[in-house]
């Protein structure tokens, strides 16, 4: 069995790998005066560096309907575990809602599973 040898260290120290920067935001919820929930975005991390790949062949079948469960993956350069699925992420000046994170076994990247808001 082969495996990578990368040292924890390197991979943030390389910027080409995270080309672009991303905002995290987290929302705060409200209620209109009509009855309909409100939200407000505010800015949680800022200007981190990233990179961002759009997935392929993401899409779970059921008898009656088909749906995509990631349509991209964010690769954020550093650890944040209080980043979670009620949030989402901005990159230039796009808005992908987050469904669910993982950080790899150094803790030195924290992927982000999302789908292109509309």
């Amino acid at each position: 069995m082969n495996k990578r040898l990368i040292h924890p260290g390197m991979v943030v120290c390389l910027g080409d790998f995270f080309p672009k920067l991303a905002t995290i935001q987290s929302a705060e919820i409200t209620e209109s005066t009509d009855g309909q929930e409100e939200y407000e975005w505010d800015d949680i991390e800022v200007d981190v560096p990233c990179s961002l790949t759009a997935n392929q062949n993401q899409e779970t079948r059921t008898t009656d309907q088909s749906y995509v469960l990631a349509t991209h993956t964010v690769a954020l350069a550093g650890y944040y575990p209080t980043i979670d699925e009620k949030m989402r992420v901005s990159i230039d000046s796009t808005i992908f809602n987050i469904i669910s994170v993982r950080i790899d076994s150094r803790s030195q990247i924290t992927y982000l599973d999302c789908e292109l808001m509309r």
